[in-house]
């Protein structure tokens, strides 16, 4: 018997008011936070798959992209379709296989160079990755189009990059980007200067985090965005040959990797964790805020002052008790209600195979 192929389409945006189904079909640029939606568990045969109506008109630019059509999408572009719409798409039999889909890339796949140069006036990403992980400038080299469409391409990606992601990318192609870029040392001095030894540690812990994506499930957005500033954070390391940086990320890839395989559905998410805020005699203290930071930016924060931005707050100021936090490791500190740091920063490791409950001195 034959499954459908599950497909998801979603915008880089992630704002959107709900998902369309089309048989297989989930359209992302209709999708919002439920933008890793698809079939269930069930895996149900496409003549059986649930149809709904969208209420968006937002035009869609791939199909037209594919056609070569450069006028009908200066059309769509100025009827407001989205030069960074995209697709993921795998078949829900096929095991670990999928495909990537965004008008920029298909346009560099068709070698389509007016089309190219359009969709990158208009925003679309070219940090945007195929299902091997390879940004359009690479896969632009690997197909060898024009070199000067090749450092168009490139030099779009530079601009782009950012030790603070701007958006993120789905799951699936943040796993590829962590495994292709964890391969590939484009600095050869600064590559000499790296572990290799962790950085095939990234590969191992991705082929375990991979696992939980033989079928699509929905996933809340702030996974995505955490796997993409790992990733973003893992090519700072390789870009400035940083053992501590790139340390730091395997420390909180392989925290994700130890959740994944305490979750009861293999994959790893948020955590409910709690803080008590202890005066020296060991009684607690209420009140305080607890802020946090990923470990990776903590240690990049002499280096780069902007990455302080990444400071955030837990929501609960009486006392912190089963707040979600995304599985990885931080920098915890405890803070007064008028933003005075009350504690030395603390470094804790969230996951469901270890404690939930963390303890801050207070100076």
């Amino acid at each position: 018997m034959k499954w459908s192929a599950s497909i998801l389409v979603m915008t880089a945006a992630l704002i959107a008011p709900e998902p369309v189904t089309t048989g297989a079909e989930m359209r992302g640029d209709e999708s919002a936070k439920q933008y890793l939606s698809a079939l269930d568990d069930a895996q149900v045969p496409a003549s059986s798959a649930p149809k709904t109506q969208t209420k968006s008109t937002a035009p869609t630019l791939m199909p037209v992209v594919d056609r070569g059509d450069v006028a009908r999408v200066q059309v769509l572009l100025a009827q407001g379709a989205d030069p960074n719409e995209f697709e993921v798409i795998r078949g829900a039999l096929l095991g670990p296989g999928f495909t990537s889909k965004s008008p920029l890339l298909l346009a560099v796949k068709r070698k389509d160079e007016p089309m190219v140069r359009l969709l990158l006036a208009q925003g679309a990403r070219a940090r945007w990755r195929d299902a091997n992980g390879m940004t359009v400038a690479e896969v632009a080299r690997a197909r060898k189009i024009n070199d000067s469409l090749i450092e168009l391409l490139s030099n779009a990606e530079k601009r782009e990059f950012s030790l603070i992601p701007e958006w993120p990318l789905p799951e699936p192609l943040a796993l590829a980007a962590l495994r292709r870029v964890a391969g590939t040392k484009n600095d050869a001095t600064a590559g000499e200067r790296l572990d290799s030894k962790l950085l095939r540690r990234v590969g191992d812990i991705v082929a375990v985090l991979t696992r939980t994506w033989t079928r699509p499930r929905d996933r809340p957005p702030v996974l995505a965005w955490s796997l993409t500033r790992d990733v973003n954070s893992l090519e700072w390391a390789i870009q400035n040959g940083s053992n501590e940086v790139l340390t730091a990320v395997v420390a909180d890839l392989d925290t994700k990797r130890q959740d994944c395989l305490s979750s009861p559905d293999g994959a790893f998410g948020e955590v409910k964790i709690s803080v008590r805020t202890l005066l020296t005699d060991g009684t607690e203290r209420r009140g305080l805020r607890i802020r946090y930071i990923e470990r990776f930016y903590w240690d990049l924060l002499p280096t780069v002052p902007a990455v302080a931005s990444q400071w955030k707050e837990l929501a609960a100021t009486t006392s912190v008790v089963a707040e979600p936090l995304t599985a990885g490791d931080y920098m915890i500190v405890a803070r007064s209600a008028d933003g005075k740091d009350l504690s030395e920063a603390k470094p804790i490791s969230v996951s469901r195979n270890r404690t939930a409950q963390f303890d801050v001195s207070l100076r």
